[in-house]
């Protein structure tokens, strides 16, 4: 037990001598890389092609859904609540787990064209349906927020979105179903 404490010191003592200045927080005395932009900016930048994500579902338009993604994209839905009924009406196993952007794709085009998905609700500014963002850097952001469509609901424990060129895609989907309308 000693000898653990003694080590949980040396690795606290090695923290505040890396960012000994005037023992304030490691913010940029620590940082791994160096950033261009700020959270707030970073967020900013990814806020309309989340939004766009959402307005395309809502109009119907899968391709554009499933082009949002990176091509080695990876997308997990627990289907929860839905299981069965997902499972008797077009295949789908729980867990399902799709891998690129074709599979993906064609996840959100069968969502939408045969389970007749629509009126998604999810990252607004305020409320139930707001989302917490995490800038991982100036490339990388994680977002969570709850959701609901016409027919489910549950919660999108995160999103992985990466910028790509001038744009932003998503890179991992992991969401949970907790709520089946039908």
């Amino acid at each position: 037990m000693a000898g653990l404490r003694a080590l949980a010191l040396a690795v606290l003592a090695l923290a505040v001598v890396g960012c000994a200045d005037d023992l304030t927080p490691c913010e940029t005395a620590c940082n791994n890389s160096a950033r261009s932009y700020t959270d707030a900016e970073v967020i900013a930048q990814t806020r309309p092609f989340v939004l766009a994500w959402r307005d395309q579902f809502n109009q119907g338009n899968y391709t554009f859904c499933g082009d949002s993604y990176t091509e080695d994209a990876v997308m997990y839905a627990n289907l929860g609540a839905a299981a069965a009924f997902l499972k008797q009406k077009v295949g789908l196993p729980n867990p399902t787990v799709m891998r690129g952007r074709d599979q993906i794709t064609s996840f959100w085009q069968t969502g939408i064209t045969v389970l007749g998905l629509a009126d998604f609700r999810a990252y607004e500014p305020t409320g139930y349906y707001s989302n917490q963002v995490f800038v991982v850097n100036d490339n990388k952001i994680i977002s969570q927020c709850n959701f609901s469509m016409n027919a489910i609901s549950g919660v999108i424990h995160g999103e992985t979105w990466i910028r790509v060129g001038d744009g932003w895609q998503l890179e991992t989907d992991f969401f949970e179903i907790r709520a089946l309308y039908v």
